[in-house]
């Protein structure tokens, strides 16, 4: 078997967290404990992707990450659908200058579109490769936080993109140190993935704070645990559409 076609076992990944339910996070004492739960539920050094990206070679992890690009770029839209439900402009700023940083609009920090451009230049991956269209499970997970972040309340809102930014902490360290020990690029030749690894822990505690301040309301409760929850959800079946485009592609 080709290393490109090569997959894990079932009985290698037999991690999975689709039975996980509100009552398993609603009855924490804390946030940091519910949020903290949904992250070892939604353990991501177990996802299949990150078990392929350890076996495969470069060209194909690199083209797998080609989509991703997506939903780096459609992710500050559901940023600003959060912003938009916080009132008070002292709650706001914070969240505004996440928003704003995204955009590039902060000290001398390229737009991350531009970072996760560059992080797929430094894999050998050409401009023009990069205007594939935008596959529908990257493209549902897009539609799903925007849409839920424009219909939910700001705590909810928080949670579901909090959990999200926590968790890319972790997968920022494994891709970031993966493909340099691969010697897939040099320490220093890409920025996305080692920016994130320290960017993400202040802005999941950005969008935490604005969850946490509701969590010891009864009636706040059960829709910042569907927030985490759902977060976890939809991120999860994100990396499920870039593993599965890449090592079983559609036969259409």
């Amino acid at each position: 078997m080709s290393k490109q076609t090569e997959t894990p076992s079932a009985q290698e990944l037999p991690h999975s967290p689709d039975n996980i339910s509100i009552e398993d996070i609603i009855n924490k004492v804390s946030f940091r404990e519910a949020y903290l739960q949904v992250a070892r539920i939604f353990d991501f050094t177990r996802h299949p992707y990150f078990a392929w990206m350890k076996i495969t070679d470069k060209h194909s992890f690199a083209r797998s990450q080609i989509p991703f690009r997506y939903a780096v770029e459609g992710f500050s839209c559901a940023l600003a659908a959060t912003l938009a439900k916080i009132p008070e402009l002292e709650r706001r700023v914070r969240l505004a200058e996440n928003v704003a940083e995204e955009h590039g609009l902060v000290g001398n920090k390229m737009p991350h579109k531009y970072t996760i451009a560059g992080f797929l230049n430094a894999l050998g991956i050409d401009d023009s490769e990069l205007d594939i269209p935008c596959p529908a499970g990257v493209h549902a997970f897009n539609e799903s936080i925007r849409n839920y972040c424009l219909t939910n309340s700001a705590e909810a809102s928080a949670a579901l993109l909090g959990i999200i930014e926590y968790v890319f902490i972790t997968i920022s360290n494994l891709v970031a140190t993966h493909i340099v020990s691969s010697g897939w690029t040099t320490q220093g030749s890409q920025h996305h993935y080692e920016t994130h690894e320290a960017l993400d822990i202040e802005h999941s505690q950005v969008l935490f704070d604005i969850s946490e301040d509701h969590w010891q309301h009864d009636c706040k409760r059960g829709e910042i645990c569907q927030g985490l929850i759902l977060g976890g959800h939809y991120f999860w079946g994100l990396y499920n559409t870039l593993y599965q485009n890449e090592v079983t592609p559609s036969p259409i």
